[in-house]
């Protein structure tokens, strides 16, 4: 399956993505969501499709672990989830680490842009 994010500007309280798979397109919005400790990628009515859980470690947010719901695996959810959430880190200032096998494999195929990520 051939999905492309694209950035649909920002969003009130978070970024929103659009997720095209073949004849399909799914809106998402990234949204961080300190009380749960979680990035959250969000459907129009409010589903989370997927989350990215972290813990503050210092002054650093540990990125420990990506999931998608079994409804949205394979639509392309973990990437665009992974992408809002360092696009937000970045535009925030925040410095992070990461410990998800996931998010390392996303940060790869782009080599250069994530180097902030420890």
């Amino acid at each position: 399956m051939v999905c492309r994010r694209q950035s649909d500007g920002v969003a009130p309280g978070g970024l929103r993505r659009r997720v095209k798979c073949h004849y399909r397109i799914m809106e998402l919005t990234v949204v961080d969501n300190p009380e749960a400790g979680r990035f959250e990628a969000r459907t129009p009515d409010g589903h989370v499709a997927g989350f990215v859980g972290y813990r503050h470690d210092g002054e650093l947010l540990a990125l420990e672990h990506t999931e998608v719901d079994k409804a949205y695996a394979g639509q392309g959810v973990g990437s665009v989830l992974v992408g809002g959430m360092l696009d937000l880190l970045l535009e925030r200032g925040e410095a992070a680490v990461n410990e998800c096998p996931f998010i390392a494999r996303f940060m790869s195929r782009t080599p250069g842009k994530y180097d902030w990520v420890g």
